[in-house]
């Protein structure tokens, strides 16, 4: 077993365009999301690990769902109660929505295997996008590696250290604290 560990390269030149129209894809699906969020009249939802709605936020329980937790500010968290009508319909519209596109997709179109993740026997390690706004807009990959694994990063990927990865995020959430 080899030993796993992550690249950070952030996205430049033309792979800029990769970046973008996958997070427009991204925007899109996560605007489906909100649309039965509103339909249900449910405060948020959070997101499933395939990329779709695992759960809604409700200020009052409504028919057909069921409690499964409690949210911020006493919010309550419900899914769709499979056993009501009421609750049947719920999941078939939240099952109807959308999956948001993972960062293994933009990862593959980089030449990263085609499964966009590695194991080391023990865990399994995914690829990972990433989009900062402030104070510019920029993109990340996070791939796991291993030594040996033949992977070259294309041009439009740039490798950089984690501190300076840290950094981009640190210096976007103070700009986004202010501006809140």
């Amino acid at each position: 077993m080899t030993q796993v560990f992550v690249t950070t390269y952030e996205i430049v030149g033309e792979g800029l365009k990769l970046a973008e129209a996958h997070f427009a894809e991204v925007d899109r699906v996560e605007g489906e999301h909100w649309k039965v969020v509103k339909q249900f009249s449910a405060k948020g939802y959070r997101p499933g690990p395939t990329g779709g709605i695992r759960s809604l936020f409700f200020k009052e329980m409504p028919t057909g769902f069921r409690k499964v937790g409690f949210g911020k500010n006493k919010a309550i968290e419900a899914v769709p109660h499979k056993g009501s009508k009421a609750g049947k319909a719920a999941h078939a519209a939240i099952d109807a929505v959308p999956r948001t596109p993972r960062g293994e997709r933009l990862a593959v179109q980089f030449g990263y295997g085609d499964a966009g993740h590695i194991t080391d026997g023990y865990s399994i390690y995914f690829a990972t996008a990433m989009r900062i706004h402030l104070p510019r807009e920029r993109y990340f990959l996070r791939l796991p590696r291993q030594e040996g694994d033949g992977y070259v990063a294309p041009d439009t990927l740039k490798a950089m250290p984690e501190s300076e990865f840290m950094a981009a995020i640190e210096a976007h959430n103070e700009i986004a604290q202010r501006s809140a």
